[in-house]
């Protein structure tokens, strides 16, 4: 039988997490998790889900990790907000995600490789 993860005490990071399904991740994880790493590019968005969570669960430790994850610049800011924490990060809940309208043929490469860089 396989051994079952548990949410209690956990250390997730979560990528969008300034909106939609990032802000609910937050919001299911905060009652249970020790650590909560939220990444996003909005940063006053950020810190709105902060307030909130702490509202609501003061226990619960929360980093903001403001970054644009198209970016290699924006990745290594989210490598080394970890690594500044000493968070050992045991969920990844990557939920950050890039679309585009229209045609692939008709795309431009650079917002191709932001989309492939984000997904």
């Amino acid at each position: 039988m396989a051994a079952r993860f548990s949410f209690n005490g956990a250390c997730a990071l979560i990528t969008g997490a300034s909106a939609g399904l990032g802000v609910e991740f937050a919001r299911q994880l905060a009652p249970r998790a020790k650590r909560l790493i939220l990444v996003a590019r909005r940063e006053e968005a950020l810190q709105a889900v902060r307030d909130e969570l702490l509202r609501q669960h003061p226990q619960l430790e929360v980093i903001l990790c403001p970054a644009d994850l198209s970016t290699s610049e924006g990745r290594q800011r989210v490598v080394a907000q970890v690594e500044e924490s000493h968070s050992a990060v045991n969920l990844l809940i990557n939920n950050a995600g890039l679309g585009d309208y229209g045609s692939f043929a008709s795309a431009e490469a650079t917002r191709i490789q932001e989309q492939i860089n984000v997904n």
